[in-house]
């Protein structure tokens, strides 16, 4: 149990009393180095002579100089002792001279055999007073039970020496108390103690890795591993525990390893300011929201806490952080993180919101990774639940009545799922002894779509391009568009003596809606895609064109520089060329709702749509906001648009197709920007909006009630996200309504859809206005660059001159633009 290098506070009671009481022989050496022998101690005559020594000191200083001085000549000789010899050190002259003095030289002779002095273990009459000294009874005692130790008492002795405070222990006394386990206790012993102690006789055992039943206090965590010191050229011991190889060096006994094996895992002791690793296993929610936003919560606490050499690592497909720090480092960054978690909030809302069925996996995490939350399906497949890690500053800035994660992944959807009251219609040019045209996959324009037709495969139909510069007499294949043309004209504006409405029930305000609706037409220039699988050969054109399968436009203009040659000034144009302006425009979809659908036009008997949400049939709310680089200036206008309608012109052999982009609006008029502004629902709705554009932060608030005629209304069949009714009579266009009903003001709920800002620079291209425009649409609706070409009346025209001459001249006119190669190469 004792071992001959063990400190006195590792001694047992019995063997401390025994080396108590054992005489021990004393040694005396004489302080005088003329002898090593024993000095005799001094007589009672020795002690008579110096009393009397001292009383004749009184005597006068001159009869003490008039006495001689008698001196004791010591001698020289030395011995010393050699094994059980005597041997005698004297000096020798020499005859010769070293270093300019006489020479010596030591001359060791034999003294004889040296006798040690035995002692005896007991004075004399001690085992007669035995009986009678207690102590001497608690010796006798304890040899009468000489046995060997029990394990029990060698774990209460192991278990003393733990530190029940610091387990945060300089290198020095971690090194020192390993010493002592090593030193002080057997290898069986240390062991039973390990197996003692983690059958939870002792405190409780923290395992290398536990569940998350053993983290109360973090219960995002599913496994732990212990802090271990940081040892890179350590090789893993055989019989050593995973987690300790780099605690352990190579070199390491078996016994110290069982030491350091203790000390680790049973009593939590480390060093303080050595590197350490240790490894976190992380429920997935809360990984993936670490993961999102490239990692900004890991990196806010790495640029305060880490330091140089010290880092935390990801790994997502086992779903682990590494935590390379010191140990008191390591536990201050869980609390952060769980500090951070705390924060995670959850909302839900039901799929008929803005389908029929539930997106699959790969659409809810990419829907994921551009919201920064974590989207899963309820078991029922009936909701879905949107997690994320809600920023707590936001309410302290105020931002709280803003819209928030959950808001941003329903909108997303909503407008994923395609416009509301949009219809479309392909058509394709044809061209004599055309070769076999193919579909072709498109792989630049990724970047141009929407965030969830990114996630699929488009190709473009084409046929083998000639060699020819330009190719010539390519018509437009478009007899009548589907919505009225109309080109563009001023806005109109309010007159001074117009009436509002007195006899509503909102206030009075100084807009009104326009009486008339309108009808823009816009040609856009790139490529219509249609979906690619791969193993499916190329369709027949007349098959193409008869087919309803989901298509995309990507916008794809000619460089800037090609449009320069287009500046060419008129003598009768005052106006400045060439005009530049920045917009921000704002979209809104009637708020749609998880309740069954109640069609007013909708006979008795008929029922309505599994699928369908009772979502207004309302138009879509366009608000287009006036904006500079540093932030916004004023409103512009707002529209509310009640039809859309895209007319895609296929041209194969030609770089670039076409597609005609009609809208039917009216807008809320006012006598100024000013005016406008301050109208109340749009006043409520920018008040709290964060538009700062200078740094990017664009935030508004998730809903607002818009006052919207009631013609407005019901002038167009009701359809949910443009899915059509199997119905005919859900169709059928409703009954024309008095036109005092038809005016008045219904308070619709709008949700707000997404923004975009637009840079755009417009000037005349053969009598029409070409505008090339670069997009911002933000993650869901990426990043893009257009060329547009808008019909304008000529100068010369009256107002009854016949639109379709003026059609036919604006559909040339993007026949030439399409086939001029020089814009396009």
């Amino acid at each position: 149990m004792i071992a001959s290098r063990v400190s006195a506070g590792a001694v047992c009671l019995r063997c401390r009393l025994r080396l108590l009481h054992q005489p021990t022989p004393i040694r005396r050496v004489a302080s005088d180095a003329t002898t090593a022998l024993p000095i005799n101690e001094p007589t009672d005559n020795d002690v008579s002579q110096r009393t009397s020594q001292d009383a004749n000191q009184g005597q006068s200083s001159r009869s003490r100089e008039r006495s001689p001085i008698s001196w004791k000549r010591l001698s020289l000789r030395k011995r010393r002792v050699a094994g059980n010899r005597l041997l005698d050190e004297a000096e020798v002259r020499l005859d010769a001279n070293m270093l300019g003095k006489p020479g010596y030289a030591i001359l060791m002779k034999d003294g004889g055999t040296f006798e040690r002095k035995k002692l005896p273990l007991f004075e004399n009459g001690a085992s007669s007073q035995s009986s009678n000294n207690p102590v001497t009874g608690i010796e006798a005692l304890l040899d009468a039970q000489r046995e060997p130790v029990t394990l029990e008492e060698a774990r209460s002795n192991i278990h003393d020496l733990e530190p029940k405070t610091d387990k945060m222990l300089s290198e020095k006394d971690f090194r020192k108390l390993q010493k002592l386990l090593t030193g002080g206790f057997l290898n069986a012993q240390l062991q039973d103690y390990i197996g003692w102690y983690k059958s939870g006789a002792g405190h409780q055992l923290q395992e290398p890795t536990t569940d998350s039943s053993a983290h109360p206090e973090f219960p995002w965590i599913q496994k732990k591993t212990p802090w271990t010191p940081l040892n890179s050229q350590s090789q893993a011991v055989e019989g050593t525990n995973r987690a300790l190889q780099d605690y352990i060096p190579d070199t390491t006994s078996p016994k110290e390893r069982l030491a350091m094996h203790l000390m680790h895992e049973c009593w939590g002791l480390s060093t303080a300011a050595q590197l350490g690793e240790t490894q976190i296993q992380l429920n997935d929610p809360e990984f993936i929201l670490l993961m999102r936003g490239s990692q900004r919560f890991l990196n806010t606490l790495g640029k305060i806490w880490l330091e140089p050499d010290e880092k935390m690592e990801a790994f997502q497909d086992q779903k682990i952080l590494r935590l390379v720090t010191t140990r008191l480092k390591a536990d201050s960054l869980l609390r952060e993180l769980d500090e951070t978690l705390r924060n995670v909030t959850r909302r839900t809302f039901p799929v008929i919101l803005f389908g029929s069925e539930a997106p699959n996996d790969t659409v809810l995490e990419e829907l994921g990774r551009i919201t920064n939350s974590y989207i899963s399906k309820s078991q029922t497949l009936r909701r879905l639940h949107v997690t994320w890690i809600e920023i707590k500053s936001r309410a302290a800035r105020g931002l709280s009545s803003l819209e928030d994660t959950s808001h941003i992944a329903l909108r997303l959807l909503l407008t994923a799922s395609g416009s509301p009251n949009t219809g479309s219609t392909l058509l394709s040019s044809t061209v004599p002894l055309a070769p076999t045209a193919r579909l072709i996959e498109d792989t630049t324009s990724k970047g141009k779509l929407g965030w969830k037709d990114r996630l699929a495969r488009w190709a473009r139909y084409m046929y083998p391009l000639t060699s020819e510069k330009s190719v010539t007499g390519v018509a437009l294949p478009i007899g009548k568009f589907e919505l009225p043309f109309e080109p563009l004209e001023k806005p109109e504006t309010l007159k001074d003596d117009l009436e509002f409405y007195p006899d509503t029930p909102f206030p009075s305000h100084p807009v009104k809606w326009s009486q008339t609706g309108r009808t823009s037409t816009t040609a856009h220039f790139g490529h219509i895609l249609h979906s690619y699988p791969p193993s499916i050969p190329t369709p027949r054109l007349p098959d193409l064109l008869a087919g309803t399968d989901k298509r995309v436009f990507a916008p794809l203009p000619p460089h800037p520089l090609h449009l320069t040659k287009f500046e060419t000034v008129e003598a009768s144009h005052t106006p400045p060329l060439v005009t530049t302006k920045s917009t921000l425009v704002l979209r809104f979809w009637p708020s749609p709702s998880s309740n069954p659908v109640s069609n007013p036009n909708r006979p008795r008997g008929k029922k309505a749509p599994i699928n369908a949400g009772d979502t207004p049939p309302a138009p879509i709310l366009e608000l287009r906001l006036a904006a500079s680089d540093s932030g916004v200036q004023g409103v512009e206008s707002l529209r509310a648009i009640c039809r859309t309608h895209h007319t895609d012109v296929m041209l194969p052999s030609s770089p670039v197709d076409v597609r005609f982009t009609q809208m039917q609006y009216e807008t809320l008029l006012a006598r100024n920007s000013e005016t406008l502004a301050g109208w109340q629902p749009l006043l409520d709705f920018l008040q709290p909006a964060r538009l700062d554009l200078e740094n990017g932060k664009l935030e508004t608030p998730a809903r607002q009630r818009f006052p919207i005629p009631r013609r407005l209304i019901t002038t167009h069949p009701f359809t949910f996200l443009g899915e059509q009714s199997e119905e005919p009579d859900d169709t059928a266009s409703p009954p024309r309504e008095p036109d005092g009903l038809r005016d008045t003001l219904v308070s619709i709920s709008y949700d707000f859809v997404g923004l975009e800002l637009h840079r755009s620079a417009t000037l005349p291209y053969e009598g029409h206005q070409l505008t090339y425009t670069s997009i911002e649409a933000g993650q869901g609706g990426g990043r893009r660059a257009e060329v547009t070409l808008e019909p304008l009346r000529p100068a010369t025209a009256t107002p009854s001159a016949d639109k379709d001459q003026l059609r036919e001249d604006f559909l040339a006119c993007c026949s030439r633009f399409v086939t001029e190669r020089s814009l396009w190469s």
